[in-house]
């Protein structure tokens, strides 16, 4: 699979969640955020994983994989994060 250029797109694709709202503007707003995280992981030699026994984040060594891993994340706007 290539790099995802436009995730607005593949989210409309894909038919998104219908209690979700995906506006063009957050898709670019989440590739920016990426690639600032790419760019640090990168400098740090560092790389952003998942802990599969209790759900929570690990940084671990630098790899091409966990980088592909943490770029295929979801999307999720438009949704109420304060409950």
């Amino acid at each position: 699979m290539g790099q995802v250029r436009n995730l607005g797109q593949v989210w409309a694709a894909w038919g998104g969640w219908p209690n979700l709202k995906i506006e063009p503007f957050t898709a670019s707003k989440v590739e920016a955020f990426l690639s600032d995280i790419e760019e640090v992981c990168r400098s740090h030699g560092m790389s952003i994983s998942h802990e599969d026994c209790h759900g929570a984040f690990i940084a671990t060594d630098f790899s091409e994989e966990t980088l592909k891993w943490l770029k295929s994340c979801g999307i999720e706007f438009g949704s109420d994060s304060s409950a």
